[in-house]
């Protein structure tokens, strides 16, 4: 067999595009794209089968910062959003656009709606992934995407805050200035915590 016939491995730049790649490598803040973050490779290599690669490159991440409670359940939402960079959203009003920290879903703190449904938008979008089988009208209606979360409590919201920085740390990069400035808002926040929540209680009290 010669040597052009052995089928090279998938690249960021050849399973993305060239325009992709450049905009990627921007966005990480890097000038190589051998230097982007392991994910990319991943996720270019996994093909169609792009969720698991992206749960497991996040629930790694996660164990590495011994935050598994925060862990983002990986759904076929989360997944669109990353590999296809829409990664702000354009309506800065609707939190569940983009990779908003409130439209991930934490199985430990995300309504029991959403906690019901991602394992079962995940398994539909797995299956449909590694086969050539058509999605159905149940299927659609299993993978559509929910809304983001009403949060009742500051550790929530801390939760899902801690939840989005795993999620840009394995997409960017630990080094990169939004992670790491992601990392000090959230230690900000919980060490301001009992203040914010004790706030909140004397507005209740005077209301």
């Amino acid at each position: 067999m010669a040597a052009t016939d052995v089928t090279q491995p998938k690249t960021p730049r050849s399973h993305f595009g060239a325009a992709t790649c450049e905009t990627l490598q921007t966005l990480c803040d890097v000038h190589r794209e051998e230097d982007l973050p392991p994910v990319w490779a991943q996720l270019a290599a996994a093909g169609k089968k792009d969720r698991l690669a992206l749960e497991q490159a996040i629930m790694a991440r996660a164990r590495e910062l011994g935050m598994a409670e925060q862990c983002p359940v990986v759904t076929p939402d989360l997944t669109k959003k990353v590999v296809s960079l829409n990664w702000a959203g354009t309506n800065l009003d609707d939190l569940s656009e983009g990779i908003q920290p409130f439209a991930l879903v934490l199985p430990e703190y995300s309504g029991s709606d959403a906690r019901t449904q991602a394992p079962r938008q995940a398994e539909v979008y797995d299956i449909l992934a590694s086969s050539d089988a058509t999605a159905t009208l149940n299927d659609a209606k299993a993978l559509k995407s929910s809304s983001a979360v009403i949060l009742t409590d500051y550790i929530e919201a801390r939760a899902h805050l801690a939840g989005s920085m795993i999620v840009w740390s394995v997409l960017v990069g630990d080094g990169h200035p939004f992670v790491v400035s992601l990392g000090k808002m959230i230690q900000q926040y919980t060490s301001r915590e009992h203040f914010y929540q004790n706030q909140l209680m004397a507005l209740h009290q005077h209301s």
